[in-house]
């Protein structure tokens, strides 16, 4: 398993040195009104997308190995790409025919025709290249998943600080950076055409109810992720200005060196879950515990590398220290949602989901509005901090009720009290205090764990030594 989970996140490794080199540079090309649009241009693409997904995409991953009857996985994405792709470019005609000038005056505060039509142009190309990037995921094709990833990140990041370093204009950054990516999801369409592509029975939908009632609560979820950082921008936007924007993301980059662990498991976890589920209890329920520690100890190392890492960001963004670790709280116990959530999507209770992203939200929204006068982008922060952790205690709660994925709840109840205390303290104490207090608790978590240190340990000379020998 961790071989595969390895072979996985090769692409979030490159993701992690381009992240990290657009915090050197965009941070210090551009003004934090600038990179402010920019961050509230990719927010509202990635809105955008929850919305166009429909909730296809994951019902495409979880019936990909079970499609309807006399349907193969290749119609199955088939159908399903070309009814997001179709809503997509009605959507994009209309609304860059008719409303541009309302959709960009509310979203960036100016009127853009060019804005308008770059945010539906990238809209429909990831949408292409999420699809197309499933098949490989469900495949387990590693090296194919890998690469399209690689390019996909390259399209996406790359081209913006190449365009830093010749023009500070945003609109020709969000050219350049659009146009990537186009290009990249026509290229990956001709190239898996023949084992993505399948039209026969093209406009039958035969079966196909289970597929669209698991998209109809799946849509949501990601609806409401996505809105949630569009909004929470937005009262940042009217409370404290774009610059405040710009500033709030910085503190991501962290996010970003997180997601080098994050997306290789994220992405092996969800296949190998809906293949195992039924066979392989035992040993998922040992995954939470060895996913947790892993977390601490990446968490803390984070944390004491705070001002080392820091280096990398401008001048003018460094007010984000203050708070970079309550806003790693939520990314962090989504991924540690994943070993312990999946008995809702298992049990195809997604309104279940739904409710409990719906609640988290509207703590968000609610605490981040009465904060931010008050206590600014760290206000803001700690809102993102207290609504991760009620939705994994409500997402956790109930998916154990469904399907038992956690061996030691003692254990688990631990360890994710030492995340969210290490979230907080960074922000209350200085730098000494901190790091003394994240250690003792590092420490105590470790003594706790020692039978899992131990696993760990053990398996990774394994791991070792047959490398080695291979």
């Amino acid at each position: 398993m961790i071989k595969d989970i390895l072979k996985f996140s090769i692409s979030n490794i490159v993701n992690l040195v381009l992240g990290l080199l657009s915090a050197f540079i965009l941070t210090r090309a551009f003004q934090p009104e600038t990179y402010g649009v920019l961050n509230i241009f990719n927010t509202t693409v990635a809105t955008g997308i929850s919305f166009l997904y429909l909730g296809l995409d994951s019902s495409y991953i979880r019936f990909y190995n079970e499609p309807p009857i006399n349907n193969t996985s290749a119609q199955l994405g088939s159908k399903l790409l070309f009814i997001c792709i179709s809503l997509t470019v009605l959507l994009g005609i209309v609304m860059t025919s008719f409303f541009f000038d309302d959709l960009t005056d509310s979203i960036f505060g100016f009127k853009s025709r060019l804005i308008c039509i770059l945010l539906f142009i990238s809209i429909f190309s990831q949408i292409i290249l999420r699809f197309l990037n499933i098949k490989h995921r469900m495949d387990f094709n590693s090296k194919a998943y890998t690469i399209q990833a690689i390019l996909i990140q390259i399209s996406l990041k790359f081209f913006v600080i190449v365009a830093a370093l010749f023009s500070l204009k945003v609109d020709l950054v969000l050219i350049i950076n659009v146009m990537g990516v186009f290009v990249l999801s026509l290229v990956y369409t001709v190239v898996q055409r023949k084992s993505f592509f399948n039209f026969d029975n093209f406009f039958s939908y035969d079966g196909y109810g289970k597929v669209f009632l698991f998209a109809f609560f799946s849509a949501p979820l990601s609806i409401c992720i996505n809105l949630n950082n569009s909004l929470s921008q937005q009262l940042i936007k009217s409370s404290l200005g774009v610059s405040s924007v710009g500033v709030y993301s910085s503190a991501n980059y962290f996010v970003t060196v997180f997601s080098a662990l994050q997306g290789g498991f994220a992405t092996y976890w969800a296949a190998y879950m809906y293949s195992n589920y039924k066979d392989k209890q035992e040993s998922i329920k040992k995954v939470n515990e060895y996913l947790l520690l892993m977390i601490i100890l990446v968490f803390y190392g984070m944390i004491i590398m705070r001002d080392i890492a820091y280096l990398l960001i401008g001048q003018k963004y460094q007010e984000s220290k203050e708070f970079f670790s309550l806003v790693l709280c939520y990314p962090l116990l989504n991924l540690a949602a994943e070993t312990t959530s999946y008995g809702i999507s298992i049990k195809r209770k997604n309104h279940l989901s739904l409710i409990s992203f719906i609640i988290s939200i509207i703590i968000n929204l609610l605490l981040t509005y009465f904060l931010v006068p008050h206590f600014g982008l760290k206000g803001a922060a700690c809102a993102s901090m207290i609504s991760g952790v009620v939705l994994y205690v409500l997402r956790t709660v109930i998916s154990q009720r469904l399907y038992s994925s956690i061996s030691d709840i003692k254990i688990t109840l631990i360890d994710v009290t030492v995340i969210t205390a290490m979230s907080i303290i960074p922000s209350a104490f200085d730098s000494m205090a901190a790091n003394i207090l994240t250690t003792v608790l590092v420490l105590t978590v470790l003594v706790l764990n020692k039978s899992r240190v131990s696993e760990i340990i053990a398996k990774a000379k394994e791991f070792l030594r047959n490398r080695q020998e291979g």
